[in-house]
């Protein structure tokens, strides 16, 4: 079989040809920093730039609350919010974290 010819904001159907209900799109999901829009995988919490311009502590008390799969169930923990919200909190606070790096 093929793929649904559904498309909506340029994402095509990613069931095949014949399904019955609602079209299933794939989902985009975009670094954290606040005013980036690059596309990563869902597990990650940003870009490689942004992500190494946030303080090692901050990486840390990401990865330390993160749970495999929760990207999957759409189910973070309560502290993995709590943490994404400070460091949503410091990106605001720190708006040179933009600027390129000499390696940029």
């Amino acid at each position: 079989m093929s793929r649904c010819k559904a498309e909506k904001q340029g994402l095509q159907c990613v069931k095949e040809i014949g399904h019955e209900g609602r079209h299933t799109l794939p989902a985009i999901h975009k670094c954290h920093f606040p005013t980036c829009n690059t596309e990563v995988p869902p597990k990650l919490w940003g870009c490689k730039k942004h992500w190494f311009k946030l303080p090692k502590k901050l990486r840390d008390r990401i990865w330390a609350t993160y749970k495999a799969g929760q990207e999957i169930t759409k189910t973070p923990s309560n502290a993995y919010m709590k943490v994404s919200i400070e460091v949503q909190d410091w990106c605001l606070e720190n708006p040179d974290i933009n600027q390129p790096n000499s390696e940029d």
